[in-house]
C-alpha cells in the first residue's frame, strides 16, 4: 500500500507473503543503513484500525492494522525476475 505520500510505501502484518517477509525487509534495510548500501529508509510503522478496515489486498482480504513494515519509495527501480538478474550478470554464473 502506498503512503500518505506517494514516498512511502507500507507492508502489513497479514500481506500474502506472510510474516516473516516483514521482519526480512526491516533486518535488511537497516543492514543496508550500516553499511551505507542503496535501500530505502525503512521503519516500523502503526497503522490505526479504523483505517486497516478500509483496505483490501486485490484478493479481497482486509488488511491487518497493527505494527507494519515501512519504507520509502525509489525512483527508477522497476521489479526484476531475480534468475533473469542473475543470469544477465556473466560473473554470476561462476558464482
Amino acid at each position: 500500500m502506498e503512503g500518505p505520500t506517494d514516498r512511502c510505501y507500507v507492508k502489513f502484518p497479514n500481506n500474502p507473503q506472510g510474516r516473516m517477509v516483514l521482519f526480512n525487509d526491516q533486518v535488511v534495510g537497516r543492514i543496508a543503513e550500516i553499511l551505507g548500501s542503496a535501500c530505502p529508509t525503512v521503519a516500523v510503522v502503526s497503522v490505526d484500525e479504523s483505517l486497516a478496515s478500509t483496505i483490501r489486498f486485490s484478493n479481497g482480504t482486509q488488511v491487518e492494522g497493527g505494527l507494519s513494515h515501512g519504507s520509502r519509495t525509489v525512483d527508477r527501480v522497476a521489479q526484476a525476475d531475480l534468475t533473469v538478474a542473475i543470469a544477465a550478470n556473466p560473473a554470476n554464473r561462476d558464482r
